[in-house]
């Protein structure tokens, strides 16, 4: 006959729980890899609460390796996300530049247009060059923050077009890029340039 001996609380091993939060930690992880980044976020707040339970309790917890995978993985994802958001500002704002620049080398060869007209004579203001412009759009950097004022002016160091390359005719008004002013001179270049370097 087989006896069955009684079982004693010593000799039971207490089953495993698997904590929640590691198991959310990587599912929200693997998410975040493959359908929406801000998964990511809560990815790592899990991560973080499954580690903390897990060290404090008494119990025996499985889930360390879901929760410092799920952890690494939405840490990863989070960061790559902040990189390809700096990136992506970098690149508009590198772009918005970009425009200014050439607005203000279409600002040029209207002076140049309205010079050849007006025996070398520069214009005194934008609205001479009006005849010369497809837009007035033009005379608004990108970057301005208050779109009915014209974002440049001459600045009158001469009323010849001379074609003096170190000679500035017109300027942005406010540095907007970084510190910098978008410069026309005299010979029709165009620079982007802190005022420390003129």
């Amino acid at each position: 006959m087989n006896e069955q001996l009684p079982l004693s609380s010593a000799n039971v091993t207490p089953r495993r729980k698997i904590n929640v939060f590691a198991i959310a930690s990587l599912v929200l992880s693997i998410l975040g890899v493959f359908l929406w980044n801000p998964l990511a976020v809560f990815g790592v707040i899990c991560g973080v609460l499954a580690i903390i339970q897990m060290s404090r309790s008494n119990s025996p917890v499985v889930g360390w390796l879901f929760a410092m995978i799920g952890l690494l993985v939405s840490s990863f994802v989070v960061l790559i996300s902040i990189y390809a958001w700096t990136l992506r500002r970098a690149h508009y704002q590198m772009a918005q530049s970009a425009l200014c620049v050439g607005n203000v080398h279409q600002i040029g060869l209207a002076c140049l247009t309205y010079a050849e007209q007006h025996d070398g004579n520069l214009p005194r203001k934008f609205d001479d060059l009006k005849l010369y412009v497809t837009s007035t759009k033009i005379f608004i950097c990108p970057q301005a923050a208050d779109t009915n004022r014209y974002s440049y002016e001459f600045i009158g160091l001469t009323n010849k077009w001379n074609g003096n390359a170190d000679l500035i005719i017109l300027r942005e008004i406010e540095p907007r890029h970084g510190g910098k002013r978008t410069f026309l001179f005299d010979d029709g270049h165009v620079e982007l340039k802190a005022d420390s370097d003129i």
